[in-house]
């Protein structure tokens, strides 16, 4: 007969196996040794971890609508002066993912005199690897991220947006059609995994407002049905265009005659950005 495999042969002869010989007794200066953590088992403290250097700590501020000219860049670019008014020890970042740049062109035309207000722009050449990598390029010491989003975003894009961002920020027109499409847009978000699967905070401000014609019960009645705060309401004024042609936010411009009511508005939305 074939002679049988070892490990056959010991299946076989497994109740036959002699007991193990006991372990011999280590003395106590070696047993401290040999307890004691290798130094590859250690964590790595945060300073050194390799990923704890990637993480960025700012607050990001998402501003998104996907109906377009509904202010998101007017947004956008006055919470990114006042919260750098706001204090000495603020860091802002403004990030453009519209393909037309409107933010961007903003930074271009900022003067110098200005607080300074860091600018990325992952938009300008349709790359996918830079889109989904952006924060890499964001300084550490920055202390607010103020997002200026594209219109009509696809559900991928949608997706990163809201992964990405601490606060989202939904302004809308006061005409009827942008409001259907801000609910709808509202909706479309509520059923979003990144947003399922999170606790991020959301608003809603009004944009454009001619007080004479502020009529937002519909809409106010949709938000209220799921606990969404509607915010502030900013008037249609003439500031607001004066501030984006020089690149600058409207508690920047010199005061006219003009009267500007806005200002309270502003520092609601700002103290809801600021809570925690």
């Amino acid at each position: 007969m074939a002679r049988e495999s070892s490990f056959l042969a010991r299946w076989r002869n497994r109740g036959k196996e002699l007991p193990a010989a006991p372990c011999p007794v280590i003395p106590d200066d070696r047993q401290r040794v040999i307890r004691r953590p290798l130094p590859f088992a250690t964590p790595l403290s945060p300073a050194k971890s390799r990923t704890t250097a990637l993480i960025i700590h700012a607050k990001t501020i998402l501003v998104m609508n996907s109906k377009g000219g509904s202010g998101k860049t007017t947004v956008s670019t006055n919470i990114a002066t006042m919260l750098a008014a706001h204090s000495k020890n603020n860091r802002i970042v403004l990030v453009d993912h519209d393909p037309q740049g409107s933010s961007a062109h903003w930074l271009r035309v900022r003067s110098p005199r200005h607080r300074k207000i860091e600018g990325l722009f992952p938009a300008k050449d349709n790359v996918i690897k830079f889109k989904r990598t952006w924060r890499l390029q964001v300084d550490k010491s920055a202390t607010h991220i103020i997002v200026d989003s594209a219109a009509g975003l696809s559900n991928f894009d949608l997706t990163d947006r809201i992964r990405e961002c601490d606060l989202i920020i939904v302004p809308v027109m006061p005409s009827a059609i942008d409001i259907a499409a801000t609910s709808n847009f509202i909706s479309k978000i509520f059923v979003n995994p990144a947003y399922i699967n999170s606790n991020k905070k959301m608003a809603v401000i009004a944009n454009g407002v001619d007080h004479d014609l502020y009529d937002f019960n519909k809409l106010e009645r949709f938000l209220f049905s799921l606990r969404i705060p509607f915010l502030s309401v900013f008037s249609s004024h003439s500031r607001y265009l004066l501030a984006a042609e020089r690149g600058c936010g409207v508690n920047e411009l010199p005061s006219t005659r003009q009267p500007f009511h806005d200002l309270p508005e502003w520092d609601k939305l700002l103290g809801w950005i600021e809570e925690d």
